[in-house]
């Protein structure tokens, strides 16, 4: 039968093997076609329109077969009208169990005669199906690309295009499917697929593609992974819009078991930085304000009803980590400067520190460590193994500090409640104790006060300004109230490098609930002990010199002298020992001075009794002055002899001594004495010099026996002794002795 567009075709025969037609045999014209068939080889031979001889068809073809045709038509056209294949090629073997293979209905299988029967494929066949049985290798698909100029080795497209016009969300484009044979039949194992991800447009097709597996003991594969048409990648969530990864997968597997582990091995080429995670996020080049950006951030999820979580941890580090020179948990290398933190903890929880916590800076201007609470409780508690530790170290939220307790306790000066701001509670006195060392120096305990209400800036202080307090006080069943108190004040006015300063001892009396002012020392070295009738207490018991109040000199090989003296225009100062305890009623010896006189005396006080005075030398007693104020001397009284001044006129000074000598050079008068005292009785030795028969007249003090003057013994170097007692101011009762010696 005649087709449209096709002329006849003249065929030749022959069965000689390896015979074949040459070109000048074989006709190609408009008018129609020869072939040629050798029917022992099995080949079909045509003439191409470059005048060649071309083999189409035979049975062991060896030499390339070409069709080359310049038609609009199809160059190459199977139709296969019955059950069997449109095309079979063939290895050395045939027939081959693994051929080439087109079926009729245009599906293609390759490496075996009939299509797969895979999952769904017995309804819906694969259009291409690629067997192998070398190792895996059979069945694999090569795109290789030769041309210099490209870049892309080939193309495997997957389109679609429905007839009811352009595609929509969530259509499926195409599937890479996996399975596996499990004996019975093909049960897929993976896919990937590609799909419509938002409304397509003109040149606007957004995409995803869906990776899935099949879990263990299932037969159909769910989702695992996506990658959204933004890039957003989803690891067992179907929706990742706002996060590049975001995995919503199950952890489970293990008693150990997560969603993300890096166990990457460093290889020797990496000398300088191994990362197993790294967050570098950056901002576009545009004006906007970002509230937060991190590097990491996690977040609570949800705890099933019935499930427990014993810890919870946004970052851990585990104890495994180790191995290196220097192991860090955590590390942050930020340097300082306007909101910069390495560190920042901004919750309300408190923060935990199991290990040694060591702070080291080296800024010149901020605090190494700044704690600021901003709530009611502590700013830092230090505790012990307890927790909580009934007796910590704290530091409130108003700074001050407590060591043995918790909160800080309040305390009374005078009438004023005051709440130190340090503070040291404990039950024991040893931990109630503040110590201070100085190695190979002194350890001060330093008060300071400046009269500048701004901290840090200096102005001077006023004289009575107190500098510095000690204040002792004692629990009375209601407040802490002060006992005693020691304190520094200013003592005249200050100068620059002047500061006059006092010490001031008060304690409170029984009954009082504020100390009064006992004793002081000003800036001169005074001490004035302020309350009348105090007393120096102690052991002074034993008669040992080490059981005695004394007064030393600091002055090397210096003498020592205590003075008592009167305050501005007082006159008298008295030093009393009594007899007793009760001063009121005892006996009373004193030693002291008066605007008129010295005054050494034995009295009483009350009831005390009277006694005599002893004066003792060697340890015997010398002298006595009964109560009757009789002087008993126990041995002999000795007084010096004062050489009297030899002059025309002699005037004796009766404070001098009680006895004088003179030798007379010429004739004299003895002159009224100075300084006549009544009672004081004494002898004058008048001696001649080498010539002899001087006289001596008297002054009108002078009283003889029978109103008559002495005549002295004229013999030259004779001793004459006029004896004396002073009557009166006015009167010298007086006897000469002559010639005695």
């Amino acid at each position: 039968m005649a087709q449209t567009g096709y002329t006849p075709i003249l065929i030749y025969g022959s069965t000689t093997p390896g015979n074949a037609p040459s070109a000048a045999n074989l006709t190609t014209s408009a008018n129609g076609v020869e072939l040629a068939i050798n029917a022992t080889d099995g080949k079909l031979f045509y003439k191409d329109n470059a005048g060649n001889v071309q083999v189409i068809a035979g049975n062991g073809i060896t030499i390339p077969q070409v069709i080359s045709v310049n038609s609009t038509s199809d160059a190459l056209r199977i139709t296969q009208t019955g059950a069997g294949n449109a095309l079979v090629v063939e290895d050395a073997a045939n027939p081959d169990s693994t051929p080439f293979v087109i079926d009729k209905d245009g599906y293609i299988i390759s490496g075996a005669t009939t299509t797969a029967s895979i999952g769904a494929s017995a309804v819906n066949p694969p259009r291409i199906s690629i067997y192998g049985t070398s190792g895996g290798n059979g069945s694999d698909i090569a795109l290789i690309n030769t041309s210099s100029s490209g870049t892309i080795a080939g193309d495997i497209r997957h389109a679609k295009a429905p007839s009811g016009g352009i595609v929509a969300n969530n259509n499926q484009l195409g599937n890479s499917r996996y399975f596996g044979f499990d004996g019975a039949t093909y049960i897929e194992a993976a896919s990937i697929s590609a799909q419509v991800d938002g409304t397509p447009g003109t040149n606007d097709m957004p995409g995803r593609l869906v990776f899935s597996t099949t879990a263990d003991g299932a037969s159909a594969p769910i989702e695992r992974m996506r990658i959204g048409s933004s890039g957003t990648v989803g690891f067992g969530v179907t929706n990742a819009v706002n996060y590049t990864i975001r995995t919503g997968k199950d952890i489970t597997g293990g008693t150990t078991a997560g969603n993300f582990y890096a166990s990457g091995q460093t290889q020797p080429d990496v000398t300088s930085t191994s990362y197993g995670y790294l967050s570098q996020s950056s901002t576009a080049a545009s004006a906007f304000t970002l509230i937060a950006q991190y590097g990491f951030r996690a977040i609570q999820g949800a705890f099933g009803a019935g499930s427990t979580v014993t810890n919870q941890y946004g970052f851990g580090a585990d104890d495994s980590l180790i191995g290196a020179t220097n192991n860090y948990g955590f590390y942050s290398n930020i340097p300082s400067g306007t909101g910069r933190w390495n560190f920042y903890a901004n919750g309300t929880a408190s923060n935990y520190f199991g290990g040694n916590t060591i702070v080291q800076v080296t800024d010149n201007t901020n605090a190494a460590l700044r704690i600021t609470q901003l709530g009611t409780g502590n700013a830092l508690v230090v505790e012990d193994s307890s927790n909580p530790d009934a007796t910590p170290f704290v530091i409130d939220s108003s700074g001050k500090t407590i060591v043995g307790y918790t909160t800080a306790l309040g305390s009374r000066i005078s009438a004023a409640t005051i709440t130190p701001a340090l503070q040291t509670v404990a039950t024991t006195y040893s931990n109630a104790s503040i110590g201070q060392w100085g190695y190979n120096t002194a350890a001060y305990h330093v008060f300071s006060r400046s009269a500048s209400a701004t901290i840090g800036t200096n102005s001077p202080i006023s004289s009575n300004d107190v500098i510095g307090a000690i204040e002792f006080t004692g629990d009375d069943g209601t407040n802490f109230t002060s006992a005693a108190r020691i304190f520094a004040a200013v003592d005249g006015t200050p100068g620059t490098d002047d500061m006059p300063g006092r010490l001031v001892f008060s304690t409170t009396a029984d009954g009082a609930s504020a100390p009064t002012e006992r004793m002081r020392i000003d800036s001169a070295g005074n001490v004035n002990i302020a309350t009348a009738g105090a007393r120096i207490t102690g052991d002074f018991s034993n008669a040992t010199t080490s059981n005695r109040v004394g007064f030393q000199t600091n002055v090397v090989n210096g003498s020592t002298y205590v003075i008592a003296l009167p305050n501005g225009t007082g006159n008298s100062a008295l030093q009393q020992m009594f007899n007793g305890s009760d001063v009121s009623n005892a006996g009373r010896m004193q030693v002291g001075i008066t605007s008129t006189e010295a005054v050494v005396e034995s009295t009483k006080n009350g009831t005390g009794t009277y006694l005599p005075m002893t004066f003792s030398t060697g340890g015997v007693e010398a002298v006595r002055i009964d109560t009757n104020q009789r002087l008993i001397a126990q041995k002999a009284a000795n007084g010096i002899i004062s050489a009297l001044t030899d002059g025309v006129t002699i005037t004796p000074d009766f404070n001098a001594a009680n006895n004088f000598s003179v030798t007379l050079a010429g004739n004299r008068t003895l002159a009224n004495p100075t300084n006549l005292v009544a009672g004081q009785s004494g002898v004058i030795f008048i001696t001649q010099d080498a010539t002899g028969s001087r006289t001596l007249a008297y002054g009108s003090s002078w009283d003889f026996p029978n109103q008559v003057a002495p005549t002295l013994t004229t013999t030259a170097n004779a001793v004459d002794m006029l004896v004396f007692t002073v009557r009166s101011s006015t009167s010298i009762g007086a006897v000469l002795i002559n010639n005695i010696g």
